[in-house]
């Protein structure tokens, strides 16, 4: 059974995969048993780029309730390029522009839940070097989740 977090994070990765503009680019969850093996596969195999959806990660709580509430998540989505490898039709840039206007003010309904992303204002993209493998270019894409509890 997956939690919460998992069935939103599995609900972003359906709508991804549903959109036509990445219809040809893997779009894959961050699942820690097997993430790594299926990054490497899909940026060093001839694909050379990919989407991928971390772990969404609580930023705020509403305090005093007797059970956790999330007030608001925050949803990481990179693009990963392989630089020595893609010669794709699209840019990591135009990539990560798409899944901004795709993804901002995108609703989610899961069972007793209803909410909505937005981009995180304060920063909503971020370049990122991967240090460890010099040829991986990464945009990272930076979502809130705000939503409320469906009785």
């Amino acid at each position: 059974m997956n939690s919460f977090l998992e069935n939103l994070q599995e609900s972003i990765e359906v709508h991804l995969n549903s959109h036509k503009t990445f219809r040809d680019i893997p779009v894959l969850r961050h699942q820690q048993s097997n993430f790594e093996s299926c990054l490497n596969e899909f940026v060093q195999t001839g694909v050379g780029q990919c989407i991928v959806i971390l772990n969404p990660i609580p930023i705020r709580i509403i305090p005093g309730k007797e059970r956790v509430t999330f007030e608001e998540i925050l949803i990481r989505i990179q693009v990963i390029e392989n630089a020595g490898t893609y010669s794709g039709k699209i840019s990591s840039l135009s990539l990560a522009e798409e899944i901004s206007r795709t993804l901002h003010h995108h609703p989610i309904v899961l069972s007793n839940w209803a909410g909505w992303l937005v981009l995180n204002e304060k920063l909503p993209w971020k370049e990122i070097k991967d240090e460890q493998k010099n040829n991986r270019y990464i945009l990272e894409i930076n979502f809130q989740v705000r939503g409320t509890i469906i009785n």
